[in-house]
């Protein structure tokens, strides 16, 4: 026969497990030396935000969506295809506000 714990004894056994934790990391997570490279010698991140287009509710145009994304601090975007969309028109966006398009994601093989 089997031995059922106690609601009371998982939380006893949870608060020990965390508390032992905690102290057992404190004096881990002081470095005994200062690290060899200074946090600001480190290299600038190059990671942009982007979207979806298509999830870019106001604007008609192509060039209205990507002044959004501009003005909501996006730098760049994902386009739909096939899309009735000449893609003059997202050459011309890209230009126009520096947004780009850096991706296409195909949409028609989901119903497969």
């Amino acid at each position: 026969m089997s031995h059922l714990i106690s609601r009371r004894e998982v939380l006893v056994s949870g608060a020990v497990a965390a508390a032992a934790m905690a102290v057992g990391t404190g004096a881990v997570a002081q470095p005994a030396t200062q690290p060899a490279t200074p946090p600001a010698a480190l290299p600038k991140r190059t990671l942009r935000k982007g979207v979806m287009l298509g999830m870019v509710g106001e604007g008609k145009t192509v060039l209205e969506k990507f002044q959004i994304l501009k003005d909501c601090g996006f730098d760049g975007c994902e386009i739909d295809s096939p899309t009735p969309t000449p893609m003059s028109e997202f050459l011309e966006a890209q230009e126009k506000t520096g947004i780009k398009a850096h991706g296409v994601v195909d949409s028609v093989h989901w119903k497969y």
